[in-house]
């Protein structure tokens, strides 16, 4: 009964007395799995990070063979500032094989994160049909994605598909679900190819594939909702790679290549806490695109006080990200901090934010709650509230960065120790600013203080960021489309005798 509340309460986005009720179910059921798992997606949904890791834990004890909580397990680890590089990715090769649906190292009676040890993966007999490309026909392409709609995924694939040179290459989808909109029907017009395997089961979805002929198909997913992993796991095409959906390895071996580049997984380590090799590209891995719908870049009301900001997911405002906000807000002692993010409307999170920045000497009436938007133009017109923007750590903004980019906002990001803590250097030096990527919380504070009096100085600066960011790599489709299609070339052909011109070399690690 406190179970069917929760979920009742969670409908209605009552997420605070939905928290109160599967904490209750736990209570009253201890040994149950599914109460836990509960309560561990609605800790995740309320950014309670560390206590959604340790139920989703303890839903794995409970039932080891439970794919759905080692899925969002692995999901909710990248949000974690308790974890390193090294835990995390152990984490993923040992429970990415079994959310696969493959035999992996996973131990049901293990506790927690478990150090790296060799995975054993009984790999099924490839499927598909072509053992090498046709070099007188396009490579096929398939992308497997939930999120072939308004979504962070779609702003980024589409200037990638508008660019693509369509007598090289061919491009299918195959969407798992999710709602249809405006933005399904603008990629439906640019494929070659549109297959629902939404209710398809895994081996049936992946003969599907092998018979499109698909030379490289591609996760956007991750251990993100909507995932097909298990699709992946039986090789309907003879090269997989990983891609945006995802900020880290899936753990999956079947999987040959993630896509990243060298701000974001620069060194040695990151390749070893991948399954996958690297495929670094020359430049940012990402292109972005501005909704046509962008309001334009509002001038700065003279006079007023400094309103630092971020937008992004309640998830990802972990305790280091409080202390750093809570630094930069000592630094300039007059500012305020403007939030914005679903999830925050609940009391519950807006007075735990409050105690928690509190707790670090920051007056708890210097933090704003912006309410949520119904449509993007408006979403973006609300960044005309802020001043610069305060990137999260260590799981770094994404969109979120782009958008406040776009609308004349500079954003202070942190880098650390691993991808979803180094996309904000990647972003913002494609953006042309590397120089507000910062390597220690003084120095982080000390740059947010420094832009901070450049905003209070000179209004304008505002209208001549989206000039710069508009003539930047960022935004250059064209670069991004060649360099993404260069290292699919070198990827099926890393010995170069697929005939092209100008190879370049150096994209595979």
């Amino acid at each position: 009964a406190c179970n069917g509340r929760g979920n009742a309460l969670h409908a209605l986005e009552r997420l605070d007395e939905a928290l109160a009720a599967f904490s209750q179910a736990v209570a009253l059921a201890p040994q149950s799995a599914e109460m836990h798992y509960n309560l561990a997606n609605q800790q995740l949904q309320l950014g309670l990070i560390p206590a959604a890791i340790a139920s989703f834990e303890r839903t794995l004890a409970l039932e080891p063979g439970h794919a759905q909580a080692a899925q969002n397990l692995l999901f909710t680890l990248n949000y974690s500032d308790r974890h390193d590089a090294q835990k995390i990715a152990c984490a993923h090769r040992q429970w990415g094989p079994r959310v696969a649906g493959t035999s992996g190292s996973a131990d049901p009676d293990s506790k927690g994160v478990q150090p790296f040890a060799a995975v054993q993966v009984a790999d099924r007999a490839p499927v598909h049909p072509r053992a090498t490309h046709d070099a007188q026909h396009p490579i096929r392409i398939g992308f497997v994605s939930r999120d072939l709609r308004t979504h962070s995924v779609a702003f980024f694939l589409l200037p990638l598909l508008q660019a693509l040179d369509r007598a090289r290459f061919a491009v299918t989808f195959y969407p798992t679900g999710g709602i249809a909109d405006e933005m399904t029907a603008r990629l439906q017009a640019l494929s070659s190819g549109w297959r629902s395997i939404e209710s398809l089961d895994d081996d049936t979805a992946a003969q599907a594939i092998a018979q499109d002929g698909i030379d490289v198909l591609i996760d956007l997913a991750g251990h993100s909702a909507g995932q097909r992993l298990g699709v992946f796991a039986r090789r309907p095409a003879r090269c997989q790679m990983t891609w945006l959906g995802y900020p880290n390895t899936t753990g999956v071996p079947q999987i040959d290549w993630r896509i990243v580049d060298a701000l974001t997984d620069p060194d040695d380590a990151a390749a070893r806490h991948a399954t996958e090799g690297l495929l670094r590209l020359p430049g940012c891995f990402l292109c972005y695109q501005p909704p046509a719908e962008a309001p334009p870049v509002s001038a700065r009301i003279a006079g007023s006080p400094i309103v630092f900001g971020s937008f992004n997911a309640l998830a990802k405002i972990s305790e280091a990200t409080i202390a750093l906000w809570a630094a930069v807000l000592h630094a300039v002692s007059d500012a305020q901090l403007a939030l914005k993010a679903a999830g925050l409307e609940q009391p519950g999170v807006q007075q735990r934010l409050r105690d928690a920045f509190a707790g670090h000497g920051i007056d708890p009436q210097r933090l704003r709650f912006l309410p949520r938007e119904a449509d993007v133009a408006a979403h973006l017109a609300s960044y005309g509230g802020i001043d610069i923007a305060l990137d999260t750590f260590p799981y770094h903004g994404t969109t979120t960065t782009c958008e406040a980019l776009w609308m004349g906002v500079p954003v202070v990001s942190l880098v650390g120790d691993r991808h979803v803590s180094r996309v904000g250097a990647s972003l913002l030096a494609a953006a042309g600013h590397p120089e507000w990527s910062t390597y220690t919380t003084d120095a982080y504070a000390a740059k947010a203080a420094q832009l901070a009096r450049v905003a209070l100085a000179d209004s304008q600066t505002r209208q001549g960021l989206r000039s710069t960011v508009a003539a930047s790599a960022l935004l250059d489709a064209g670069r991004f489309t060649v360099e993404f299609a260069e290292a699919i070339v070198q990827a099926l052909d890393p010995e170069g005798e697929r005939d092209r011109a100008a190879p370049r070399r150096g994209l595979l690690q």
